[in-house]
């Protein structure tokens, strides 16, 4: 019983709704419903013929093909094979070998330059331009789910970046427009694991003449390159409060696989904070990249301008 449940959910399952799915289809095709009183075209019997297998057509033949079905599966997907219940191979045991390729720690001797921003290490002679658009109330939101807390100053804030330009893990970098080669966000490489080769981006603040922006999106492709393409990371993470739907949204526009939410995670200015973690692993890179590059970036070099709704849904973009 146990295996035949188990196969039912991960292998009979799944290759029903498959076949339904392609059955579907075959209706649209010839004109007439699968249960409908034959003739049928042969692709359409044979999907039949599929579907009674798995879904048990009462007859002898069947069981044993289904019998078939389950122990196949069982020593094939599973690796147990003559009932020992052990993974046949070590990289089904153990998982598949890592090559020795260390990364490298991130640096604050980088410039990162794109179509529309340039990255470079945090300073605090960027204190001024940053301040003067996201001081006062109508702009403490900005900081809500951040661990930084909206500057009550000027003085203040250029202390804030003088000690982040003094500190490594995180590593923190300030984002100009080329446009006006003025500072208009900041963001940080953190919680480095170097020995797992594992990097997170984090503390991200833009402010509005960022936001929306193409520019916005080049700064996570520019951060994410830097991360696989030169210091040679395998997982690059996204965390953020279960509560920030946009940054949330935001991580899966922009390739990030959502994994889970730790509950109770933190807490976070003395409330309860449960965080949404997301990712691109190294495997993932090369597609999320083409995605990049042949959708959105060949759009905004044909573009004049930055209006800001043409690009708030990346995910389309990078199926083009």
């Amino acid at each position: 019983m146990f295996a035949t449940g188990l196969v039912n959910l991960l292998y009979v399952g799944p290759q029903t709704t498959e076949i339904m799915r392609i059955r579907k289809h075959q209706e649209t095709k010839d004109g007439k419903k699968s249960y409908d009183k034959g003739p049928h075209s042969k692709e359409m019997e044979a999907l039949n013929r599929q579907f009674g297998i798995l879904h048990g057509q009462p007859s002898t033949r069947n069981s044993h093909l289904r019998v078939q079905i389950i122990c196949t599966y069982i020593e094939r997907y599973l690796g147990f094979n003559n009932y020992n219940m052990s993974p046949s191979t070590p990289n089904e045991k153990f998982g598949p070998e890592v090559l020795d390729t260390p990364a490298k720690a991130p640096s604050y001797e980088i410039k990162l330059q794109g179509q529309h921003v340039t990255i470079i290490p945090v300073h605090s002679d960027h204190a001024a331009d940053l301040y003067s658009q996201v001081k006062g109330p109508e702009n403490a939101s900005f900081f809500d789910y951040l661990f930084d807390e909206p500057p009550k100053s000027l003085d203040a804030f250029r202390a804030s970046l003088a000690k982040k330009a003094d500190t490594t893990n995180p590593w923190t970098y300030t984002i100009l427009l080329k446009a006006t080669s003025k500072p208009v966000g900041m963001a940080s490489l953190m919680r480095m694991d170097l020995p797992n080769r594992v990097i997170e981006i984090g503390s991200i603040l833009y402010t509005p003449a960022l936001q929306r922006t193409p520019a916005a999106t080049e700064v996570q492709y520019l951060f994410a390159s830097y991360v696989f393409d030169t210091l040679g990371f395998r997982r690059y993470e996204w965390k953020c409060n279960d509560l920030n739907g946009p940054s949330k949204r935001a991580a899966g526009r922009l390739g990030f696989v959502y994994e889970g939410t730790f509950r109770q995670h933190m807490i976070a200015r003395g409330r309860n904070r449960d965080t949404a973690w997301f990712a691109i692993i190294d495997r993932d890179w090369e597609g999320v990249k083409r995605g990049f590059e042949g959708g959105w970036r060949k759009i905004i070099l044909a573009k004049v301008g930055s209006r800001r709704g043409d690009w708030r849904r990346l995910e389309v973009l990078r199926d083009v």
